[in-house]
């Protein structure tokens, strides 16, 4: 590997040379923290006539050179570049207004470079962030001494206000800091010397690589550890940094963002799931996703995982964020699947994705059909409330399970290997004593403390909706109310779900205070099939209605439930 390695000042860096971005570089994503932290570092600095150091810079000589002026590309530091770069153009703008005219050219030329036929080019430029460029671009055009409003300014210049925010952000930070400095001077701009000095003395140490394969393995050294960019970052560096043919990089760039805005801040959370569902993994690769990532996938295969990888991110923004159409009304998710992934959602539980991954893919292969498919994923989601809810088990108990049976059902997917998945799901579900002995404390009620709980409604009302999908309703309507077969009141006993039926809200409330003789005529103006198979046993013995029974009866078919699959 062949580099050299110096240390530099930014006075050294930004003079008589250019620096661009590559294409698989970050947006400017520093922050108002990280602006307060420069500045104030470089106050810190000029009161203590003390040198700031920034850190390195991974840059890469390119062949090529713009009339004289030598080209570099920016491997590593692209982040304290664009700051660095807006900081003095900060400057620049201050220096104008305050009519600082010796200072003001003796400091743009660190910003502009002049080439060989007289042509002047910003040093650093952004071809995604076009407003770095056209700041710098109408900076010399002010006039000297007129007090120009920084909104108006970059209203007026800045076109991208969406993209550009960062930039736009940055830039209004370091004019407001560097007016109150001068302020805090008495009120003098002269003073603002010294910060320009302090960021032109601010050392850093250049790495320049000679070869684009030795710039990225520098890069990919320095950042590996994930303590400045994120997996997600990292992975993207390394697919534009071997994909074939290069003439693909720009198309794989829009794809990647897209994904990025597609997943938001669960891009990461998805790599470690694709990572599970895709490899067979151990508890080491979990902790650092990229790194196991490149342990897979051989740079030979980077063309193939990567269209996967990107597919697969489809599936999971179903999970993510479930919809049913999208802006121009194409189906998203079928209605069982909107049903079942918000339930997930809502509970916040994530530990199922990678399996639910493998199952999609294979959907989508035609491997599964689509009646098994949903099949499937009912099972998920009544085990989980079964093992979770019900009975209050650890969930993180079934991590090795779903580990290994994601990625046998993606590589291996066959019928009898789904089924071997639900046996082993079965398996962790204690004996049916234990199971009725769980399901006996559900219930929901206002009058006793215990059962007057949201959480304890929540759950009263998802065992009835589970029960009623299971009697072939699968419309169960977002509405209906609660209703207690014998009155609550009467006693705690009453709360317990064996006592409990979902009702429409008119006929709940006609049902007020009655005794369960005069209740089932009524109970029997319900769509509920719930509500009219209890009619069908007790309308004509009223008397032998017990809620033990009744809920002995209830645990006993949702233990049903979880075991026929």
């Amino acid at each position: 590997m062949s580099y050299s390695a110096e240390q530099k000042t930014v006075r050294h860096l930004l003079t008589s040379q250019l620096y661009r971005i590559p294409r698989n570089q970050r947006k400017y994503v520093w922050d108002k923290d990280n602006w307060e932290d420069l500045f104030l570092d470089l106050n810190f600095a000029t009161k203590n006539n003390l040198s700031h150091f920034i850190g390195s810079m991974v840059l890469l000589k390119d062949e090529e050179t713009v009339e004289g002026l030598p080209l570099l590309v920016v491997i590593d530091g692209q982040q304290r570049l664009f700051t660095i770069t807006i900081f003095l153009a900060a400057l620049l703008f201050v220096m104008k207004k305050y009519n600082l005219q010796n200072d003001y050219y003796g400091t743009e030329k660190y910003l502009y470079a002049t080439d060989d036929k007289n042509i002047s080019h910003h040093v650093f430029e952004s071809s995604y962030h076009l407003g770095l460029g056209k700041i710098l671009t109408a900076i010399p055009n002010l006039k000297f001494g007129r007090n120009v409003s920084i909104d108006s300014f970059l209203k007026t210049h800045v076109a991208d206000k969406i993209r550009d925010k960062n930039i736009m952000d940055a830039f209004s930070f370091y004019v407001g800091k560097i007016e109150e400095f001068i302020l805090q001077r008495k009120d003098d701009p002269q003073s603002i010397t010294v910060l320009k000095d302090a960021i032109l003395n601010t050392e850093y140490v250049r790495i320049e690589a000679t070869t684009e394969e030795d710039s990225y393995t520098i890069f990919e050294i320095l950042n590996a550890r994930g303590q400045t960019l994120a997996d997600h970052e990292l992975l993207k560096n390394y697919v534009m940094r071997y994909i074939e043919p290069k003439e693909k990089v720009d198309n794989v760039k829009t794809e990647w963002e897209d994904t990025e805005k597609l997943l938001g801040r669960g891009i990461n959370k998805y790599l470690l799931h694709y990572l599970i569902h895709r490899y067979k993994v151990d508890e080491n690769d979990k902790k650092d996703a990229y790194k196991a990532i490149k342990k897979y996938v051989k740079i030979t295969d980077i063309e193939s995982f990567y269209s996967d990888f990107i597919q697969k991110a489809q599936y999971y923004s179903k999970l993510q964020n479930p919809r049913l159409v999208d802006g121009d009304g194409n189906e998203i998710c079928s209605d069982l699947e909107y049903s079942i992934f918000t339930f997930f959602r809502k509970k916040r539980q994530e530990q199922f994705r990678p399996v639910i991954l493998s199952l999609m893919h294979q959907k989508e292969l035609g491997e599964l059909p689509i009646e098994e498919y949903e099949q499937a994923l009912e099972f998920i989601k009544n085990f989980f409330v079964c093992y979770t809810i019900i009975g209050k088990a650890k969930s993180n108990t079934l991590t090795s399970i779903i580990s290994s049976y994601a990625f046998k059902l993606e590589n291996s997917f066959s019928s009898d290997l789904l089924r071997e998945f639900f046996k082993s799901l079965k398996d962790r579900i204690p004996n049916k004593d234990w199971f009725e002995k769980a399901f006996s404390m559900i219930g929901y009620s206002h009058h006793f403390k215990f059962y007057n709980d949201d959480k304890e409604e929540k759950k009263a009302r998802l065992v009835l909706e589970i029960y009623e999908e299971s009697l072939g309703n699968k419309n169960m309507p977002k509405e209906y109310t609660i209703e207690h077969i014998l009155l609550d009141s009467d006693g705690e006993q009453n709360s317990n779900i064996g006592n409990l039926l979902p009702l429409e809200e008119g006929l709940n409330k006609k049902c007020a205070n009655l005794p369960l003789k005069d209740k089932i005529k009524i109970y029997k103006k319900s769509d509920f099939k719930s509500v009219r198979r209890f009619v069908d046993r007790y309308e004509n013995k009223t008397d032998t209605f017990k809620v033990e029974k009744r809920m002995s009866h209830l645990a006993t078919e949702f233990y049903k439930i979880i075991n026929k699959a």
